[in-house]
């Protein structure tokens, strides 16, 4: 292995100034070579690898001025990186974004702790972009803090699509705003003269204005029915526009539970009368009253049972039950479960995730055998939500399905129900 020396000397005179001979000393300074061959390799390398990163990096001190900087940050600012050592943000930017800059690095060096911050800079050219930045303090020999490193990744391109996105969700919020509030007041003025055509059936229907023949009465049947089909579906997208536009307020009131699942089967006992379905409740007698809007939750439980009743053949079950859920791992409280099942024709997988979509009825692939809007399930959907609940579903298709409505149940907010003879335990 070849030494490296290093020599030091000088020539001995005599008084004469005869040349006599010559001193020094000779180094061996092999290792020291090595070591600074080792360091300039290893800052060839730190160079190479942070010159070919896409993301700026850079260095600062304590003082916030630039140590070191790669070429990406130097080709932002349309500079050489050793046009930037030495400088300060307030070199490249406006005051107060070079503030913000210092700020964030004084902040990262009293902590000691990485920060990320978003950020805007100004470019070489003049135009404005963003930055997200990593910044991280750094150590000194002594383990001193000494200043930050960076990395800034621009994400100009993304601010621009969340600004856009932004932009479209608000316009998208507007145009649906606009059309509920349109629906709103169609629905208004269809129902005003719709309700006058029911009246005046009913009225012929009773012979107020002179006696009907049968042809006669078929033909307001008709019209009676289809009437009444069309108000419910012109109540329903009045209802549903006015939760949409945010424009319902819920008028709550302590209820009892076993009054609230008795009247609401009462609703659908003569429709389950005539199918020959039969009905079904399971309630705990000692549970407390629950704080809800009375006239909104029966709404929903009329038209899951309504529902149940519609997708079962004769001969079948329809059973309410509720159940008071103790808190668990999802939520931190009690919940009131209130679970409507049926033994009807079931939902396929496919039609489950299309149950809650306006204007789709779960019947679809079946050529429309049953009645309906299709707006029943998304209000309850709606109505469930504003109570603050949800609600899941599980189907198998030729056994049965079962809506489950989920409702968070504060106690220290009810009064301590009790049985009431004209509320017996069944429906």
């Amino acid at each position: 292995m070849n030494k490296k020396v290093y020599e030091k000397g000088k020539g001995i005179f005599d008084q004469d100034n005869q040349f006599q001979h010559f001193e020094g000393v000779i180094f061996d300074i092999s290792d020291r070579k090595a070591a600074e061959q080792e360091l300039l390799l290893k800052q060839n390398h730190l160079e190479a690898l942070l010159n070919n990163i896409p993301h700026m990096a850079w260095l600062k001190n304590s003082e916030s001025r630039f140590i070191a900087v790669n070429e990406p940050l130097a080709k932002i600012l349309k500079t050489s990186p050793d046009a930037i050592v030495g400088k300060t943000d307030f070199d490249f930017s406006p005051d107060d974004t070079a503030q913000g800059f210092q700020e964030d690095d004084l902040q990262v060096l009293a902590s000691g702790q990485r920060k990320i911050v978003e950020e805007r800079y100004r470019r070489g050219d003049g135009s404005w972009g963003w930055l997200e930045t990593t910044k991280t303090p750094f150590k000194n020999t002594e383990g001193d803090l000494a200043g930050t490193v960076g990395i800034s990744m621009d994400i100009s391109d993304r601010k621009q699509a969340e600004a856009e996105l932004k932009r479209t969700n608000a316009e998208l919020i507007r145009a649906t705003r606009m059309k509920d509030e349109f629906l709103a007041n169609m629905s208004h003025e269809l129902r005003t003269p719709l309700n006058a055509i029911l009246g005046m059936t009913e009225g012929l229907q009773d012979e107020v204005f002179g006696e009907v023949n049968e042809q006669q009465v078929k033909a307001l049947t008709t019209i009676e029915q289809s009437g009444s089909h069309l108000l419910e579906l012109i109540n329903e997208i009045l209802d549903l526009a006015k939760i949409e536009a945010g424009n319902i307020e819920l008028e709550y009131s302590l209820v009892s539970i076993t009054h609230l699942c008795q009247s609401s089967l009462t609703f659908i006992r003569q429709q389950s009368l005539d199918k020959g379905v039969q009905l079904h409740m399971n309630i705990p007698w000692n549970l407390p009253d629950i704080q809800v809007d009375e006239r909104r939750f029966r709404q929903v439980l009329i038209n899951l049972l309504n529902n149940a009743v519609k997708f079962t053949p004769a001969g079948g079950d329809v059973t309410l039950k509720v159940a008071l859920l103790p808190p668990n791992e999802t939520h931190d409280q009690q919940y009131l479960s209130f679970a409507i099942s049926d033994t009807g024709i079931g939902i396929s997988p496919e039609q489950l995730n299309r149950l809650f979509r306006p204007f789709v009825q779960i019947d679809s692939t079946l050529n429309r055998q049953y009645e309906g809007t299709g707006l029943g399930l998304v209000l309850v959907k709606r109505i469930v939500e504003l109570h603050g609940g949800y609600v899941t579903v599980t189907s198998t298709v030729e056994v049965g399905s079962c809506f489950t409505i989920e409702l968070p149940y504060d106690t220290a907010a009810t009064q301590k129900g009790t049985p009431s003879p004209q509320d017996p335990p069944g429906p």
